[in-house]
C-alpha cells in the first residue's frame, strides 16, 4: 500500500510539471551578432554581458539593453601562433574562461584564461601542445578600459585536441584549510 501511495503521488507530481512550464513567460530576442566564436558569456558586475571570443581572442563587453558592443581587451598579438582562419594547428578553446574578482567594488580584478603558446606536434597527427595563461587585469568602471596586466600562470598544459576551460573563484577560507601545515 506503501509503494502504491509513493508512485501516486510521484505520478501525480510528474504529470503536473507540464501545466507548471507553460504558465512561465518567455521571450526571446538577439542581443548581439558578429562574435567570434563566443566560448563564456557572464554578467560582469557592471551588469553589461562580458563575453570571450575564443578565435578572434577579444573580450567584449555587450549593453544587454541596447546591444552595443565594445571590444575591452584583443589578446591576438598575445600567442605565438597564427589566427584561426590561417592555421593548420589550432587549440580548441582559444580565448577562454573569465572571472571577477568576488569583492569587485574593492578590487576591480579580471581574470582571464588563454592558450597563448605553442609547443609543437608528434608525428603522424599523434597530438599538439599548447600552454594556457591565466592573467588579471584591472577594470576602470568610468573609462570601461582593462588595463595592468598581471600573469598568475602560465604554465597550464592543453593540447589541440578538447583544451578548454572556464575560470571561477572560489572561497578564500577553503584555500586557506588546503595550505595549513
Amino acid at each position: 500500500m506503501k509503494r502504491l501511495s509513493l508512485l501516486f503521488i510521484f505520478s501525480c507530481f510528474f504529470f503536473s510539471l507540464p501545466s507548471w512550464a507553460q504558465s512561465e513567460q518567455f521571450s526571446m530576442r538577439q542581443v548581439a551578432c558578429g562574435l567570434s566564436q563566443p566560448w563564456e558569456i557572464k554578467f560582469g558586475p557592471d551588469g553589461a554581458l562580458w563575453v570571450t571570443e575564443a578565435h578572434s581572442y577579444e573580450l567584449t563587453r555587450v549593453d544587454p539593453v541596447t546591444g552595443t558592443a565594445q571590444v575591452l581587451l584583443d589578446l591576438s598579438n598575445r600567442k605565438n601562433f597564427p589566427n584561426f582562419n590561417q592555421a593548420t594547428t589550432w587549440p580548441q578553446g582559444g580565448l577562454q574562461g573569465i572571472a571577477f574578482h568576488p569583492n569587485f567594488n574593492s578590487f576591480p580584478y579580471v581574470y582571464i584564461a588563454y592558450v597563448y603558446q605553442f609547443n609543437g606536434c608528434l608525428p603522424d597527427t599523434a597530438g599538439c601542445y599548447f600552454r594556457t595563461r591565466i592573467a588579471r587585469y584591472n577594470y576602470d568602471m568610468v573609462t570601461r578600459t582593462l588595463s595592468n596586466e598581471r600573469i598568475v600562470s602560465d604554465t597550464i598544459p592543453g593540447s589541440s585536441d578538447h583544451n578548454g576551460g572556464r575560470l571561477v573563484i572560489g572561497p578564500v577560507a577553503a584555500w586557506d584549510t588546503c595550505f595549513i601545515a
